[in-house]
């Protein structure tokens, strides 16, 4: 099961201007990333990327930097739940099962 990474630069606004916790879309890009029994790791975020949604639909757990590696020590994502988390542009996440 993936995990799909959506990339965005800004929030939302809603019609009268006021900043809405949600991703502007379109995003910057998408990924998706099968996590397995050893760490896998995404492409470089884009340049303009400052936050990712992430959503899986199964456990898992993730690491992000220059050049993570997900452990079992790393933060949980549980199946079916969505996250939102600030990244540094250029930087990657790495997932890998979890239980």
């Amino acid at each position: 099961m993936p995990i799909d990474i959506t990339e965005y630069s800004s929030l939302a606004m809603d019609a009268q201007g006021r900043i809405i916790l949600v991703g502007q879309e379109p995003s910057r890009t998408n990924q998706q990333l099968t996590p397995g029994v050893s760490s896998t790791q995404s492409a470089a975020f884009d340049d303009a990327t400052r936050f990712v949604r992430l959503h899986t639909d199964a456990n898992c757990r993730w690491a992000i930097g220059p050049n993570p590696t997900a452990s079992s020590t790393s933060p949980r994502l549980p199946a079916g739940v969505t996250e939102y988390i600030g990244v540094r542009p250029g930087h990657k996440i790495a997932v890998i099962q979890s239980s």
